[in-house]
């Protein structure tokens, strides 16, 4: 008996814990690139989200930018998700374009791996699009 009720107690804790959580797609925005504009006291996030589109037997793309900024890039995300009511799919991120000094902080915070970072003094904004 007891050693039954470890086994289903160990199922319990596996099925918990390893079930990822199902996000419809119209719940998602999947984000091909990120700016980042980084100021004395503030940063500037923009997400530049990838909207594909099914016509016939072809697929197009269209982009939506969303931008905010805020004192810190956490919580700058955090109002960006905010206005959203979707979840942020980072994971296919291809690139970063910043005019920040170093972009580790960048890479740490939103935890990706992009084909490639641009530092750049020019207009972020601008280049995302």
């Amino acid at each position: 008996m007891k050693k039954m009720f470890i086994i289903i107690l160990i199922i319990i804790i596996i099925s918990l814990f390893s079930l990822p959580s199902y996000v419809e797609l119209n719940n998602l925005i999947i984000i091909e690139g990120i700016g980042v504009k980084c100021n004395k006291d503030s940063y500037t996030i923009y997400l530049k989200e990838i909207i594909p589109i099914r016509k016939d037997n072809s697929i197009s793309y269209n982009y939506k930018l969303y931008e905010d900024t805020n004192y810190s890039l956490d919580s700058t995300m955090k109002n960006i998700i905010n206005k959203t009511n979707k979840k942020i799919y980072l994971n296919d991120t291809r690139y970063i374009i910043t005019d920040c000094d170093t972009s580790d902080k960048i890479l740490k915070h939103f935890k990706i791996k992009p084909k490639y970072i641009k530092h750049t003094k020019s207009n972020i904004e601008k280049e995302l699009k």
